[in-house]
């Protein structure tokens, strides 16, 4: 694993938009020769606390489209009426909505303990294990909270003009970034 300065005109880039709004980039590089004094003097420690550091951002990023979510549900549940009475009031509901809110604290608890671990800069081991740690519970509560949401919502939770829908997909793409769930469990083992 190694970092290098390339020239931009060597790097082809291919623009697509991702499901959940957002665009994104592939890098090109296609014949691509550079000389050994194009490699930065960063060590793969270095890169493996970048990759790590980014993947305690994309748990916090997430943290706070659950929190987006969740609000959005709850205020959703007070307005909307069945039978006379707001969604709300009804038992089953309040339960989701206090599992959600759980879920949300836990991930938010525990992307707080994968921040610090990242400036704190304990042993790379050990940094390494509370980030993946935190990107398999953040993964988790990202899944539960997305598809209660839709859920509470019904059919409008998931039309294209409603928030819950962006934040159903904002967590979904969330799942399949930084790594897979496997990769972080089998990281957390090790």
């Amino acid at each position: 694993m190694g970092l290098f300065l390339v020239p931009a005109e060597a790097v082809g880039r291919r623009a697509y938009g991702c499901f959940d709004w957002t665009g994104a980039a592939d890098l090109v590089l296609a014949d691509v020769a550079v000389p050994a004094e194009a490699q930065l003097a960063v060590g793969e420690a270095a890169l493996a606390q970048a990759l790590d550091e980014s993947t305690a951002l994309a748990c916090a990023d997430a943290v706070g489209a659950i929190r987006a979510a969740n609000a959005l549900t709850r205020d959703y549940a007070r307005t909307r009426r069945q039978f006379g009475v707001p969604i709300a009031s009804f038992q089953v509901l309040q339960h989701r909505m206090v599992d959600m809110a759980i879920a949300e604290e836990e991930a938010a608890a525990i992307v707080s303990a994968a921040v610090s671990a990242c400036l704190l800069q304990p042993d790379a081991d050990t940094r390494a294990r509370i980030v993946s740690a935190a990107r398999v519970a953040v993964g988790d509560a990202a899944q539960f909270v997305a598809r209660q949401c839709v859920q509470i919502h019904g059919g409008m939770g998931l039309t294209e003009e409603y928030p819950a829908s962006h934040y159903f997909a904002r967590l979904e793409l969330f799942e399949r970034t930084s790594g897979s769930r496997e990769d972080h469990v089998r990281r957390v083992a090790a």
